[in-house]
Parts: C-alpha cells; sequence; structure tokens
C-alpha cells in the first residue's frame, strides 16, 4: 500500500479546481497528473535523488590520477589528445571531465551486457 499512498500524496500536491459539469474532463486531468507523477518517480529511482544516475555510481571508484614524471598518453575517449592524466583502475589514459565520465559510463554498459 505503500507505493498508492505515495503516489496519492504527490498527486493531492497538483490537484486543480476544475468546475465541471462533465465527468470526463475530471478524468482525464486526473489520469494526466497521475501519469505525470509516476513517470516522475520512476525517474527519481533510475536516476537517483541527484540526478546523475548509474555514471556517478560507476566513477564514484575510479578516480583521475596525474601520470608520473613528465609522461603523457593518448586520451582512450576522444583519441585525439596527448594527456597526462589516466584512471589507475582502469590503466587508461582520459582527459579530465566529458572523456573520464563518457568512457565510465560506456564500460559499465558493457559491464551490464556482458553479464
Amino acid at each position: 500500500m505503500g507505493g498508492v499512498d505515495l503516489g496519492d500524496q504527490l498527486l493531492s500536491v497538483y490537484d486543480p479546481d476544475i468546475r465541471s459539469v462533465k465527468l470526463w474532463k475530471k478524468i482525464l486531468v486526473n489520469l494526466i497528473l497521475t501519469a505525470c507523477v509516476g513517470d516522475h518517480t520512476i525517474q527519481r529511482r533510475v536516476l537517483g535523488r541527484n540526478g546523475e544516475g548509474a555514471t556517478s555510481r560507476a566513477t564514484s571508484e575510479h578516480f583521475l590520477f596525474e601520470i608520473p614524471g613528465r609522461k603523457r598518453r593518448n586520451c582512450v575517449s576522444c583519441h585525439n589528445r596527448k594527456v597526462r592524466t589516466w584512471c589507475q583502475q582502469c590503466r587508461e589514459g582520459l582527459c579530465l571531465g566529458k572523456c573520464f565520465k563518457d568512457f565510465h559510463k560506456q564500460k559499465q554498459r558493457q559491464d551490464v551486457h556482458e553479464e
């Protein structure tokens, strides 16, 4: 019953005051609002409360470090930059920011498909 009660609680916040003789209008608005609340709860469950989703969990165990010495590696994500940062767990050279997130998101998808 917890899911139904929570859905009703979230729906009551957006309860419009519809003054209509036609019952079908009230039912239609209620169905649309119920679909929106359901979509919101599913999205919150998939992405998590902070909105970052699975990428943040995948990158929470991996960190970028500077390559010791003055060595450089090619970025495995964008392939056109020589970088001085790498993920020690993956042992791959990666650019700071977008390439790091994209690489781990893609790697996580491959790990899920392999299982």
